[in-house]
C-alpha cells in the first residue's frame, strides 16, 4: 500500500512538473486551446498575408495592325509582333519594314484587355528621279553619246582619207575610232535601259 501511495505521489510530482512547464511554454504564444489535467495543447498563432484573387492578364494589352507582323518595340527592345499581347507600357513603338513607325500610347480601360487596331502608313519614299544616282546615270549617258558621236565622226573622216590617198594607215585608224565609238555607244545604251527599267518600277 506504501509503495502505491508513493507512485501516486511521485506521479502528481511529475505531473504538476511539466504541467508547469507547459503552462510556462503558453507565455511564449497568444494563445492556448484546452487543458486537460497535467496536459494543455498549445496552438501556436500563425498570419498569413492573402492577396486579392486577380487575372494575370490584367496588365497585358492585345495590339493589332494592318498590315501585320510589325515589331512591337519598347525603348529599342522588341516585345512581340502584331497581333501582340504585351505586357501594359504607356509608350510603344510599332516597326515594320516598308511602313513609317509610328509610336503609339496605349489607353488602360477598365476591361481585362486593350485591343487596338493600328493602320500602317507606306513610309514617304524618296523618288529615284530625286536621287544623285539618277543625276549620275543621265550625265552619263549625254557624255558617252556626245562620245560616241565625235569618234563616229573622226571614223568617217580618217575613212575619206583613206578612200582618196588609199593610205592603209588612215583605213586603220578609222576601224579603231568606229571600235570606240562603238564601245560608248553600248555603255550609253546600258545606261539608258537602267533608266527606263527604274521608269517603269518606280512610275
Amino acid at each position: 500500500m506504501k509503495r502505491i501511495q508513493i507512485l501516486f505521489f511521485i506521479t502528481l510530482m511529475y505531473g504538476g512538473f511539466f504541467g508547469n512547464i507547459h503552462a510556462f511554454e503558453c507565455n511564449d504564444f497568444s494563445e492556448a486551446d484546452s487543458v486537460q489535467g497535467s496536459t494543455l495543447w498549445i496552438s501556436p498563432v500563425s498570419e498569413a498575408i492573402k492577396l486579392p484573387d486577380g487575372n494575370r492578364d490584367s496588365m497585358l494589352i492585345t495590339i493589332s495592325t494592318l498590315p501585320s507582323d510589325a515589331e512591337v518595340l519598347f525603348d529599342s527592345l522588341i516585345v512581340g509582333r502584331t497581333p501582340a499581347k504585351v505586357p501594359y507600357l504607356s509608350k510603344l513603338t510599332l516597326r515594320k519594314k516598308g511602313f513609317a513607325e509610328r509610336e503609339i500610347s496605349p489607353a488602360m480601360t477598365d476591361s481585362v484587355q486593350y485591343f487596338e487596331l493600328i493602320r500602317l502608313s507606306p513610309a514617304n519614299k524618296e523618288s529615284f528621279f530625286q536621287t544623285n544616282t539618277f543625276t549620275l546615270v543621265s550625265a552619263a549617258i549625254i557624255v558617252l553619246g556626245g562620245t560616241a558621236a565625235y569618234l563616229k565622226i573622226q571614223a568617217d573622216g580618217h575613212f575619206e582619207e583613206y578612200q582618196r590617198s588609199g593610205n592603209d594607215d588612215f583605213l586603220l585608224k578609222t576601224r579603231r575610232y568606229d571600235l570606240y565609238s562603238g564601245l560608248a555607244f553600248g555603255v550609253m545604251q546600258i545606261n539608258f535601259g537602267y533608266l527606263v527599267y527604274k521608269f517603269l518600277v518606280n512610275p
